[in-house]
């Protein structure tokens, strides 16, 4: 049914690696996020959640930097182990702590200069548009349906995304005290589609704002376009929720997904070209 569709939508469809590092022990993890392209012109969207990331990335590897410097300024005396204890409560820094954050996004563009992030202001929705790229490595573009508030309960749609992150091309230096990207092992993550039937729309003040899924929002897969069997855009995921009626032991997780009006509108707002069918 979606055969087609997703080799389709697969063309401009990408993933995001992250590793993350843990302060106690050094350990590594490692997710995946997945955004899509709605142009030409190096713009994406994916979930303002994931955009939180992105921008903490950042101040978290300047502040491990400033950690660094003032833990090398400490004497190595007998008071060494109490200072340290003192300078990790001043910043914060416990076993459990996330100190640094790489992202690298998979065939997206050829380099770039950085990117521009817009959140939105009340959803879990973003756009990210790549600055002074030369090169673009996806190919085509999204087409959002043009009017997507109009299927009805029952129908099929599917989503397209990458929530296994099974590359391994990271370590830690520890020379350097610090997590890295390396050019071997495994680079990619698979691709993972998942259908399901729109059970309910999602509304509040202001009306429909989504679209709830019969089968659960996998993590990776937050930011991943939810389309049709022509491969029109209706939505994008951005997680999933579990509903629990208390005459019935059994838990049913569905997918919620942002609805192509909203995208639209938001891109409309930040004057960025898109398409529809």
């Amino acid at each position: 049914m979606f055969e087609d569709a997703i080799e389709k939508v697969s063309q401009y469809t990408r993933s995001v690696h992250s590793v993350l590092r843990v302060y106690g022990e050094n350990k590594i993890l490692t997710s995946t996020a997945t955004l899509f392209f709605v142009n030409d012109e190096g713009c994406a969207i994916t979930t303002r959640s994931f955009a939180d990331l992105l921008i903490a990335s950042g101040q978290m590897e300047k502040t491990w930097g400033n950690f660094k410097s003032d833990r090398a300024s400490l004497t190595r005396d007998e008071y060494y182990e109490s200072n340290l204890l003192t300078l990790e409560e001043q910043y914060k820094y416990n076993d459990k702590s996330i100190v640094q954050a790489r992202n690298m996004f998979i065939d997206c563009i050829d380099r770039m200069s950085g990117y521009t992030c817009h959140k939105h202001p009340k959803y879990d929705l973003a756009i990210i548009r790549f600055n002074d790229y030369s090169e673009l490595k996806y190919t085509n573009h999204a087409v959002f349906s043009k009017f997507p508030a109009g299927i009805r309960q029952g129908k099929f749609l599917c989503r397209l995304g990458f929530p296994f992150p099974e590359f391994t091309n990271y370590r830690f230096n520890e020379e350097e005290d610090t997590i890295e990207w390396v050019n071997s092992g495994k680079p990619g993550s698979p691709r993972f589609p998942l259908e399901g039937m729109l059970t309910r729309y999602l509304g509040d003040e202001n009306g429909k704002f989504g679209i709830e899924m019969s089968t659960p929002g996998l993590r990776g897969m937050n930011g991943a376009p939810l389309f049709d069997e022509m491969g029109h855009v209706y939505g994008m995921q951005f997680g999933s929720r579990i509903m629990n009626h208390e005459a019935e032991p059994e838990k049913m997780h569905l997918g919620l997904c942002i609805s192509a009006e909203v995208i639209k509108d938001f891109l409309d707002s930040h004057g960025i070209k898109y398409y529809e069918a």
